[in-house]
């Protein structure tokens, strides 16, 4: 995928990510501008502890501070914009590659899992999991149209997150979403 907004992660950006507490930071920085209170809340953890994180986050461009919002005392913070890990970046460091791929894989699979069983047991109200789906399609492309589908999947999430509302956690009815795509090859049958 080669979106112009998107910038490619350096061994050093990626090595920054290799925590899992800095993975679920980003994660929540890339919905909306929080503070480290905010996050402290959302993760569980105490201020110290995210403010600490979010120093590495900073210091590596991940992060950036949102000047237009809070005080001198209270900082608010926005990720800087999205991170391609590509193949050269995770070749490049394979230990970390692991690390922070079990953590972000682990996550994604979990959320998925989550969600699913929450909706056989009928656990998700249910406007938001009939709106909600879960899809997967068998293509035969070559390495370029992979490519440009990839493009095309990431332009979607790319031009609904560019709209204000849509990363406002407090307008009325809206709930946190994931927008997750894959566009990969089936390893099993290129063996």
């Amino acid at each position: 995928m080669h979106d112009a907004d998107i910038t490619a992660a350096s061994a050093d950006t990626f090595k920054a990510m290799a925590h899992p507490l800095r993975i679920r930071l980003l994660e929540l920085l890339a919905g909306t501008p929080m503070t480290a209170s905010m996050l402290a809340s959302h993760t569980g953890e105490s201020t110290g502890s995210t403010s600490y994180h979010l120093r590495q986050l900073e210091r590596h461009g991940l992060i950036r501070e949102d000047t237009g919002r809070g005080t001198r005392r209270e900082r608010w913070w926005v990720a800087a914009g999205p991170q391609a890990l590509t193949p050269e970046v995770l070749r490049a460091d394979p230990t970390s590659a692991r690390v922070v791929g079990e953590s972000l894989i682990g996550r994604w699979n979990k959320q998925l899992a989550d969600f699913y069983w929450a909706v056989v047991e009928d656990h998700v109200p249910r406007e938001i999991a009939d709106a909600s789906g879960i899809q997967r399609g068998r293509l035969y492309l070559t390495t370029d149209e992979m490519s440009r589908l990839g493009d095309e999947l990431t332009d979607v999430i790319r031009r609904w997150r560019a709209d204000p509302a849509h990363t406002d956690p407090t307008r009325p009815g809206a709930v946190p979403v994931i927008a997750q795509l894959a566009v990969i090859p089936d390893l099993e049958e290129l063996a």
